[in-house]
């Protein structure tokens, strides 16, 4: 397998099957490996029902990825996949195919959100900016494993180790978005209202460019 997929969990079971089942349907295969967080459900099953692998990590987002990515034997490309989104059934084949042209060191997909509120659309077109400001986790981003390595790879901070990465991957070499979506869960914006949502996460992205804490913003954030 070329491509290695990393999931980071915590407490995921009712969102993780159908993101397992849609890699297992992959016309190109994949390492899977779910990286856990300290879960208390049925998360750890769920990865077993899929054949996926399953590792413990200390709790948080950036901690996770970069331990499944730091996992021996990582093949050429690294994959960074939320709990909650769907890959398309082709969407390792076309991360392949952009990643032939040797000028080209990552990138991610187009996200679209469940729901049909006006907010969710306007964060789905500002997606397909290349900018990092404009660049998030939910977006499946992806990198050759030597230009992740170059990078720094993801720190092991528990917010914003997407908007903290990406720049420095652009550094490396050319990314690309690539013309097809993934699917992201839209219960969190259920959960909290789109608009209200947005906003917090703006004023938290803000508080992160003028050097506060991603530790203290994660709390403020509520979710792991």
């Amino acid at each position: 397998m070329r491509v290695r997929t990393v999931i980071p969990t915590r407490n995921e079971a009712h969102r993780l099957g159908p993101t397992l089942a849609g890699l297992a349907a992959q016309t190109r295969p994949t390492d899977v490996v779910v990286v856990d967080g300290g879960s208390t459900d049925g998360t750890a099953a769920v990865a077993a029902e899929w054949g996926a692998r399953f590792m413990a990590a200390p709790r948080g987002r950036g901690t996770q990825l970069a331990r499944g990515a730091a996992l021996p034997g990582a093949p050429e490309f690294l994959l960074f996949l939320h709990a909650d989104t769907r890959l398309p059934r082709d969407g390792i084949a076309r991360i392949e195919a952009a990643l032939a042209d040797p000028g080209v060191v990552g990138g991610k997909f187009r996200v679209r959100y469940e729901g049909d509120h006006p907010v969710l659309r306007l964060l789905e077109r500002l997606a397909r900016s290349p900018h990092p400001l404009c660049t998030y986790g939910d977006q499946a981003l992806f990198a050759r494993t030597s230009a992740y390595r170059a990078a720094g790879g993801f720190e092991e901070v528990p917010l914003f180790e997407d908007v903290r990465f990406y720049p420095r991957l652009r550094r490396a070499g050319r990314v690309r978005v690539l013309d097809a979506e993934v699917v992201t869960s839209g219960e969190r914006f259920r959960r909290h209202g789109p608009l209200r949502l947005t906003v917090r996460n703006g004023g938290l992205l803000l508080r992160h460019a003028l050097g506060a804490d991603p530790a203290d913003l994660a709390r403020r954030y509520g979710e792991p």
